[in-house]
């Protein structure tokens, strides 16, 4: 006896009247229901039809390892329904429990025919692709979108920095006030992803992890053909990844089967409920699930007579197609089947061929790719590689450990030479080797280290310490030494800050000389050749570059040529400032060039003949940790200059001029000066008009250049300069230039006289190299009337 005759037989038990039975036989129904619900209550509206009954519910939290969510879990906030016709529509097995970002169809309209009965009433049922979702709804990894990592790592620049070199070698974290991860986003998958990446950066002491290889990692959810698959999978729009970059259209459903259909399947599910169907089809977006459903809804007919040609390839089975409506399986043809899904043959095909395969009801995964036979490295070699590159001696980046774990190997080595290295030694050892990209993967993907170890990190006094076996002397002297350089760093930092009209902070610096001729050819390497030199001065509010260029046959490098680079740079701001400011500097400790007695009086000589600079302040970068803004401009230059070489050679130093010109793609270009013989002074000869004590202070203290920090000179006090030996140090210390015996000289002239009257001689062996490659024609004879006349 079936279920509904054993309900009826009860009811009539009863002894109850015809009038009521239809309504007890309704509530039987509904306690049915709630008893199978465990008695879950309704939260929204019922749509109640004869042909259609929708339940609206809140979607269940699902668990990242479960494909469906037992009945147990419901939320218990299920009004009462009312009562469930034999056709009601809860077919849960073709409406899969999916997270609202999940492509698909976002919403369906589903109209109920309308009835006789006068207790029926049409009613609309708006399925809103789940719009409702409980916060506690547990979102499967795969389906947060998040941003990959860069070598950048994922930190941001602030905008000040956006000039300096995107290697970390060149950003330098002491004197760049590193920004917090700033954690944006529009949703709360956004926030969970972003969240997730953070924690996975991080380790359990709190720390951050470092990062194992210098390459970045892959992202496969960024990936074009990964986005393209997603799509075609959800049925949507996509382009396709071949070379023909075809545009794949979305899935429709088409037409249900003719007339001539000998089972009339087009009778028995309306079009809304094929609508339906076919929403959650492709609203699964997952290639197994959809196989899974196809195979579930095909079965296998051995029919019990048949006659099969000799040498016929038809199969021992026929198949039925099924669709479950309403608790009910009901039969439809093949192109019923596949008009309402939106599909072809091959999917049904490739299902039917995987159903050999079935084990306890479910298809094998999709295998491709997958095999698992793929040609796997010995682990013996691999070792063998890491144990190489683990003999390879390196060091620490001293300045950039806050920001970066990478080490560095001294000397001009590449990857492909140290391949070269591991195979010899391999060979030797007459054990196998792997070829050079395997080396390349693990060396990049494994460790993070590179060839070039940074200037900055060249401190003999922090080396000596950390070489030290017994460090205690050396720890006061040490301590002192890191913590001078990081108060004039937090001090440069504040007189940045403080940058307006009144107050100009520059750096300024020389440049690493540029060889000229340059190239490829391997006849410039064995030829001396002629010296090109870029003084530049870097501003640090307006970020502004001035660069200096001559070469050695128009002038030297000492503190004549430096000291008419800052002077003629003082004049400019002269004439643009109209009202009284003062220049703040900051520099190495070159004895030669600007950590003398000559630009001490050369900067008195400016404040005093110049009408609107009141002060001038020159701070001295500590010894080793001398690396500031100025170092990112000789990095994009020498990057530009690289660029060209690829190119072309580097023939006369005014290619070198062009290249600093262009050098700066964003922002303002860098201003470069074409210097000659006739741009130098004699800066020497100002410190006589100053005055001739420099060496002992007002206390009587002996004064000693090397260990001067700070220099201060004023206006209103030409005939002296202020110092101090430390950062620590709140006081100037003053020095009297002008002793008894040079105050009967006169006094500081506006008139200064020119260092060089004519051009500097170029040795004859570097004029002769350069001009033997013109007569070879490796140089253009172009070229050959510049050299001549050096």
């Amino acid at each position: 006896m079936k279920r509904g005759e054993k309900m009826v037989k009860m009811i009539t038990s009863k002894g109850l009247s015809e009038e009521n039975l239809e309504e007890e036989i309704s509530k039987e129904v509904v306690q049915g229901h709630i008893s199978a619900t465990e008695c879950v209550e309704p939260s929204n509206k019922i749509s109640t039809s004869k042909f259609c009954e929708i339940f609206d519910v809140e979607p269940l939290q699902t668990n990242l390892n479960s494909i469906r969510t037992p009945l147990t879990n419901l939320n218990n906030n299920v009004q009462t329904p009312n009562p469930i016709s034999n056709n009601s529509f809860l077919d849960s097995q073709i409406t899969p429990y999916l997270p609202n970002d999940q492509p698909g169809p976002s919403r369906i309209i589903v109209r109920s025919p309308v009835s006789d009965s006068a207790s029926e009433q049409s009613t609309e049922v708006f399925h809103s692709n789940y719009s409702k979702i409980s916060n506690n709804i547990v979102i499967p990894e795969s389906d947060i979108s998040s941003e990959g990592d860069d070598d950048s790592c994922s930190n941001s620049i602030p905008e000040s920095q956006h000039d300096f070199s995107p290697d970390d070698t060149d950003n330098d974290p002491d004197f760049f006030l590193r920004e917090d991860l700033a954690v944006s986003s529009t949703s709360s998958e956004d926030d969970t992803a972003t969240i997730n990446e953070i924690q996975e950066n991080i380790d359990q002491d709190g720390n951050e992890k470092a990062k194992k290889g210098r390459k970045r990692k892959a992202v496969p959810e960024e990936w074009r053909k990964n986005k393209a698959k997603l799509l075609r999978n959800c049925g949507k729009a996509y382009i396709s990844t071949s070379k023909s970059r075809k545009q794949m259209p979305e899935r429709q459903m088409k037409p249900t089967c003719t007339e001539k259909c000998k089972i009339k399947c087009y009778n028995k599910i309306s079009e809304e409920k094929r609508q339906l169907i076919f929403m959650n089809f492709w609203k699964m977006g997952d290639l197994d699930k959809q196989r899974q459903f196809i195979n579930k809804h095909v079965t296998a007919i051995k029919p019990k007579y048949r006659y099969i040609r000799e040498g016929s390839t038809r199969k021992d089975f026929n198949h039925a197609f099924n669709f479950e409506v309403d608790r009910e399986m009901i039969r439809v043809c093949k192109t019923f089947f596949k008009n309402t899904l939106g599909i072809s043959d091959r999917p049904i095909r490739t299902v039917i061929s995987m159903q050999n395969s079935i084990v306890g009801g479910f298809l094998k995964d999709d295998k491709r790719g997958k095999h698992g036979k793929h040609n796997k490295l010995n682990i013996a070699i691999i070792d063998g590689i890491k144990e190489h590159i683990n003999s390879i001696p390196r060091m620490d980046s001293h300045y950039c450990r806050a920001s970066s774990n990478r080490e560095y190997i001294e000397g001009g080595l590449s990857i492909a030479q140290l391949h070269r290295d591991y195979v010899t030694k391999c060979r030797t050892e007459n054990v196998p080797h792997a070829d050079y990209q395997i080396y390349y993967n693990i060396f990049t993907k494994e460790y993070n280290i590179s060839f070039w170890s940074p200037k900055k990190d060249q401190c003999e006094d922090c080396a000596a310490y950390n070489n030290a076996e017994n460090k205690e002397p050396l720890k006061t002297k040490y301590d002192s030494h890191l913590e001078e350089k990081d108060l004039v760093r937090k001090e440069k930092e504040l007189d940045k800050e403080n940058t307006n009209g009144k107050c100009i902070t520059a750096v300024y610096d020389l440049q690493a000389v540029m060889p000229c001729p340059r190239g490829d050819v391997s006849n410039f390497y064995y030829i001396s050749k002629l010296n090109v030199l870029n003084f530049t001065i870097y501003e640090l509010g307006s970020k502004d570059v001035n660069c200096y260029v001559w070469h050695e046959g128009e002038g030297g490098r000492g503190v004549n040529e430096i000291g008419s680079c800052v002077l003629s740079y003082l004049k400019s701001l002269q004439e643009n400032i109209k009202d009284d400011f003062e220049a703040i500097f900051y520099s190495d400790n070159c004895c030669g060039q600007q950590k003398n007695k000559y630009m001490i009086a050369m900067y008195i000589y400016a404040v005093t003949n110049l009408k609107n600079l009141t002060a001038i302040t020159h701070k001295f970068l500590i010894k080793g940790h001398s690396q500031n803004e100025g170092d990112s401009a000789h990095s994009v230059i020498e990057r530009n200059i690289s660029r060209s070489l690829k190119s072309a050679p580097i023939y006369v130093p005014e290619q070198y001029i062009t290249l600093i010109r262009t050098a700066k793609k964003k922002g303002n270009p860098y201003r470069v000066h074409e210097l000659n013989h006739e741009s130098f002074f004699d800066i020497k000869k100002i410190a006589d008009s100053v005055g001739s004590n420099y060496s002992i202070n007002e206390d009587r203290e002996k004064v000693k250049m090397g260990d001067i920090k700070v220099i201060r000179v004023e206006k209103i006090h030409n005939d002296r300069f202020f110092y101090k030996c430390s950062y620590k140090e709140n006081n100037f210390k003053t020095v009297l230039i002008k002793t008894r015996a040079s105050k009967t000289k006169k006094n500081l002239s506006s008139e200064l006289q020119p260092l060089y009257s004519t051009k500097l001689p170029v040795s004859d062996s570097k004029k002769a190299g350069i001009l033997t490659l013109i007569d070879k024609n490796i140089i253009p004879r172009f070229y050959k009337n510049f050299y001549e006349n050096l």
